[in-house]
């Protein structure tokens, strides 16, 4: 995503597997003590699915259309 002062920032874009529960602080808790608190991402945005293409990679191109299409939503 678009950052003003440093051009990009770090999302993550996250599925939950049907059973399992996290909340966004505790998947932020987790990236910060694993890479360090500078590489964790900002801002976590749980999806149902994610993009993919005909041979089941993920469309990662695709994600900041689809974030910003879902913030807009947000914002009305």
């Amino acid at each position: 995503m678009n950052d003003e002062n440093y051009g990009q920032e770090v999302v993550a874009c996250v599925v939950r597997r049907e059973g399992f529960r996290c909340s966004e602080q505790e998947l932020k808790t987790l990236c910060e003590n694993a890479v360090g608190k500078y590489k964790a991402p900002k801002r976590i945005y749980f999806m149902n699915d994610l993009p993919k293409g005909p041979s089941g990679k993920i469309l990662r191109l695709k994600l900041p259309e689809l974030i910003s299409s879902d913030e807009s939503r947000e914002a009305k």
